[in-house]
């Protein structure tokens, strides 16, 4: 009889261990999705900058050429997959 109680109680350990595990997993599921979805927001709005000349004119000043290249550098960190 000892055995079994002891079966029992080692299979409700692993069933507990299972949920939360699975618990676990669901919530980085929902993080995943959550920056996955930041994400695309990014890289829409990269696309409607790209368009925007009000940002891309050739650079008169060593500032304005600096801005520039390092909106380049987050351009091409955003668009990257």
């Amino acid at each position: 009889m000892g055995n079994r109680g002891d079966t029992l109680q080692l299979n409700i350990h692993v069933q507990r261990a299972i949920l939360r595990r699975n618990q676990e997993i669901d919530r980085l599921l929902h993080r995943a999705e959550l920056a996955e979805h930041k994400l695309t927001r990014l890289r829409l709005m990269v696309a409607a900058q790209a368009g925007d000349s009000g940002l891309w004119f050739n650079a008169e000043t060593a500032p304005e050429a600096y801005l520039q290249q390092e909106l380049r550098k987050l351009h091409a960190a955003i668009e990257s997959k």
